[in-house]
């Protein structure tokens, strides 16, 4: 009978968010916020459990608007997998 591993693949999701009155400026900031989490995530292993694989950028989503904000706000989203096993 062979050994039984526990493998965990948790979903990591980073938001960015500018507030700025001038709409290029908010966007700019928001995908500066967005470059500066995957340069800081890039060749990064997690220390959970006995061995832990890079984090993988498995979704992007580019600056826009939220419109339910009054403020003049953007926001970029980011999301990687940090695979583990116990």
């Amino acid at each position: 009978m062979a050994d039984v591993t526990d493998m965990l693949t948790p979903l990591v999701t980073v938001t960015s968010v500018s507030r700025n009155k001038n709409p290029t400026v908010a966007a700019d900031e928001a995908a500066w916020g967005a470059e500066q989490v995957r340069a800081a995530l890039r060749d990064w292993r997690p220390a959970l459990g006995s061995v832990a694989w890079k984090v993988r950028p498995v979704a992007s989503q580019p600056p826009r608007r939220d419109e339910s904000i009054p403020d003049t706000t953007y926001f970029a989203v980011e999301q990687f997998t940090a695979m583990h096993q116990l």
